[in-house]
């Protein structure tokens, strides 16, 4: 890693105590490192070193060992391989090769350009799907982090939850560990539906070690810890607390606790409408991929043939050329399983279909599904 304090913005992050009194950083593995204080660490430390751009050390190594770091003349987006990889949930691809690091900008006229970029260019920047908050349009045969917070966090079933996973949630799993969806005891139906989740767990129509493993992992971690961020607006007034307490900011600061980009609402013309939560696909033993739904409610609920969902390889989108599916009652409580039979192809788009009719939210419309 290179010394912070040396790089051209040393002057703004010396006004960062986190950053500051650094006094060393130790990579632990290829995922950790360790942060280094000479006394006790300030309480602003992990905001202040999310504020520090990273330089990936395979790209940056070669190229700052030749002063070409600090240097205003230097491009890295003409590098060849480039050195401009991207940030966050945006990747910076060669347009022409697909190659990570670009040139990802084009002039006026077209042609591949630099990071200056002149009246009339523009920056093609793609979606980089490992992004901790990447995505809710976009499914793997894991599932991806922000469809584990907002699972971990299972308080948003009734729309009260607090934005990260805490003691409540894992208790309220931990209920119905090792049992099946109906017991008749404090495991309620609905908490086993919830908490059976096809994608995390090892046994199906079982709460066992995989869910809770993947609850633990993420423990005090949510959308709204620890990527919340003070609000300067004077009128948000609602405290939030954060991880234990140490974070503390307003309700204009962060995103909505209880929101929960994997749940719809199923819209009925003579019934109340029905709030579900999508659960991710997955290949079952027969190798079928499934689409399985929960319903939060427990009375009064649609038929599952009322489901389908049709899928498309195409980028035109010629819906059902690669399948297509009709809901039958899962073997959950209150879920709904849709199966496409033996899919091949590792991507493709998907629609979820209600009476025929597109869901409420455009999240679902279309889901981008890399298996």
């Amino acid at each position: 890693m290179y010394k912070t304090l040396t790089s051209p913005l040393a002057s703004v992050y010396a006004l960062l105590s986190g950053i500051s009194q650094m006094t060393n950083c130790v990579q632990v593995d290829p995922k950790t490192v360790t942060v280094q204080y000479g006394g006790t660490p300030p309480l602003s430390a992990e905001t202040d070193i999310g504020f520090v751009p990273i330089l990936p050390y395979h790209v940056w190594n070669s190229l700052c060992l030749a002063s070409l770091c600090t240097s205003v003349a230097f491009d890295p987006m003409l590098q060849t391989p480039g050195a401009f990889v991207g940030s966050g949930p945006w990747r910076c691809d060669n347009i022409s090769t697909g190659a990570s690091g670009g040139t990802c900008t084009q002039d006026a006229a077209g042609n591949l350009s630099g990071q200056s970029v002149l009246l009339g260019g523009r920056v093609l920047l793609k979606r980089f799907d490992g992004y901790h908050r990447c995505c809710p349009n976009v499914q793997t045969s894991m599932g991806t982090s922000l469809q584990k917070l907002s699972w971990t966090d299972g308080e948003p079933q009734s729309l009260a939850g607090d934005g990260q996973m805490d003691l409540i949630d894992i208790a309220a799993a931990a209920v119905c560990f090792g049992m099946p969806p109906i017991t008749g005891n404090a495991c309620t139906p609905e908490l086993a539906a919830y908490y059976d989740h096809p994608l995390f767990g090892v046994f199906p129509d079982k709460i066992d070690i995989g869910e809770i493993a993947t609850m633990a992992f993420y423990f005090e971690y949510g959308i709204t810890v620890p990527y919340c961020m003070p609000s300067p607006d004077p009128l948000c007034t609602s405290p939030l607390s954060g991880s234990g307490g140490l974070i503390t900011t307003s309700a204009c600061g962060c995103m909505d606790p209880s929101f929960d980009p994997f749940r719809v609402l199923i819209p009925r013309s003579s019934d109340p409408p029905v709030i579900a939560s999508y659960q991710g696909l997955f290949h079952s033993s027969a190798n079928h991929l499934i689409l399985r739904l929960f319903y939060s409610s427990a009375s009064n609920l649609p038929a599952p043939s009322l489901f389908s969902a049709q899928m498309s390889a195409d980028p035109g989108h010629a819906w059902g050329s690669m399948g297509s599916a009709t809901g039958v009652a899962g073997a959950s409580v209150n879920s709904v399983v849709l199966d496409f039979g033996i899919v091949s192809a590792a991507h493709f788009d998907l629609r979820l279909l209600y009476s025929n009719a597109l869901t409420a939210s455009s999240d679902w419309d279309h889901v981008e599904v890399s298996l």
